[in-house]
C-alpha cells in the first residue's frame, strides 16, 4: 500500500474514532471551539520534503465542529502554508501550530538533514470534484508527490476546461458559466483534474408590476388586477402574489378582484416576499337616477277662471 494511501486510511481511522468518542448528539450543536488537536503522520520530515498537519476543533462536550484555521511554526524549521502543508527548511525541532476562534493546538515536529533531491513521481488535487453556482469560488490544493510517495515542493500550474471559469496561480476558481468542466494541476509533465459542475442559482424576485396602474370606479363596481413578478435580470417569474386594498375603499379577491364599495381614494396593493406595487384607484357615488315624481297638492277644485299653483 502506497505512503498516500496508507495515510488516507489512518485519517479515516481516526476521524471515526474521534466520532466514537464524542457526546451523543444533541438538539442544539454547540459551534464554539473548546480544543484544538494537531497531529500529522509524519513527525520527522528531511530537509526539502513536505508534511501535511491536520487539525479537528472540538467544542465543550468534545464534539468535532468545522473550523476554518490559521496555520503558523516556530523553531526556523521550516514553512507552513494555509492548508496544513509543512516545507522542512533547516535541521532542528520546532512546533507547528493551528488556530481558529482563538484557540490554539500544537504539535512538535523535526527536521533532520537528507541526501539528494527528490524526484517528481505524480501529482494530487483536492478536491477532487465540486459543484458551486455561478459568481461562487472555491479553492484546489495540488499535493506533488517524488518517488518514495512524500509530498515535494514545485511549480503548479492551474487551468480549467469546459469555459465555466478561471482559476488563479493559488488554485482559486471562480464560477462564471453554468456548466461542467475540470480545474486541472500540472507541473514537470505530470497532471491531475477534478470535475466541476456550475449551476445558476435560482430566480431571485426584484420587482412587480401591477395592472392596470389606476383606475376610476363607481361605488358597486369592480376592476380585474393582475400582477407579474421580474427578477433580478428582468425576466419574468412565477411568484405568489398576496392581494390587499388601502383606504377603505373596497375589497380584494385572492385573484385581484378589486369590489368598489366606498367612495374616496385608495391603492390595490400586491406583494410577495419583500416585493410589492401598487396601483391607484378613485371610487365615487354614481350620480342621481330620477326614481319617481310628486305633484303637491295632489287634487284642486276650482271656479272656472281660477288658478292654483
Amino acid at each position: 500500500m502506497s505512503l498516500r494511501k496508507k495515510i488516507f486510511k489512518h485519517i479515516i481511522a481516526f476521524m471515526c474514532f474521534s466520532l466514537l468518542l464524542s457526546a451523543p448528539v444533541s438538539a442544539y450543536h454547540d459551534f464554539t471551539v473548546a480544543s484544538v488537536t494537531v497531529f500529522s503522520y509524519k513527525a520527522v520530515v528531511p530537509v526539502g520534503r513536505n508534511a501535511i498537519f491536520f487539525a479537528i476543533a472540538r467544542n465543550a462536550d468534545g464534539m468535532m465542529v468545522p473550523a476554518y484555521f490559521t496555520w503558523s511554526v516556530t523553531g526556523n524549521v521550516g514553512t507552513i502554508k494555509h492548508n496544513g502543508l509543512f516545507r522542512a527548511t533547516t535541521p532542528g525541532t520546532g512546533t507547528v501550530y493551528a488556530t481558529t476562534q482563538g484557540v490554539t493546538g500544537e504539535a512538535t515536529v523535526t527536521v533532520v538533514s537528507r541526501n539528494g533531491d527528490p524526484v517528481l513521481n505524480s501529482i494530487a488535487i483536492d478536491p477532487t470534484s465540486a459543484s458551486i453556482l455561478t459568481g461562487e469560488t472555491i479553492e484546489f490544493s495540488a499535493f506533488p508527490y517524488d518517488t518514495q510517495n512524500d509530498i515535494m515542493d514545485a511549480d503548479i500550474s492551474w487551468s480549467v476546461t469546459g469555459g465555466i471559469g478561471f482559476v488563479n496561480q493559488d488554485g482559486l476558481f471562480t464560477a462564471t458559466t453554468a456548466g461542467n468542466g475540470t480545474v486541472i494541476a500540472s507541473t514537470g509533465g505530470f497532471s491531475a483534474s477534478a470535475t466541476i459542475t456550475v449551476t445558476d442559482p435560482p430566480p431571485v424576485l426584484g420587482s412587480i408590476v401591477i395592472s392596470p396602474s389606476s383606475a376610476n370606479l363607481l361605488t358597486g363596481g369592480a376592476a380585474q388586477f393582475t400582477a407579474t413578478g421580474y427578477d433580478t435580470k428582468g425576466t419574468v417569474m412565477a411568484v405568489p402574489i398576496t392581494w390587499s386594498v388601502t383606504g377603505g375603499i373596497g375589497i380584494v379577491s385572492t385573484s385581484g378582484l378589486f369590489t368598489a364599495t366606498t367612495a374616496g381614494n385608495g391603492t390595490v396593493v400586491a406583494s410577495s416576499d419583500a416585493i410589492s406595487a401598487s396601483a391607484t384607484i378613485t371610487v365615487t357615488d354614481p350620480p342621481p337616477v330620477l326614481g319617481s315624481i310628486v305633484i303637491s297638492p295632489s287634487s284642486a277644485n276650482l271656479l272656472t277662471g281660477g288658478t292654483a299653483q
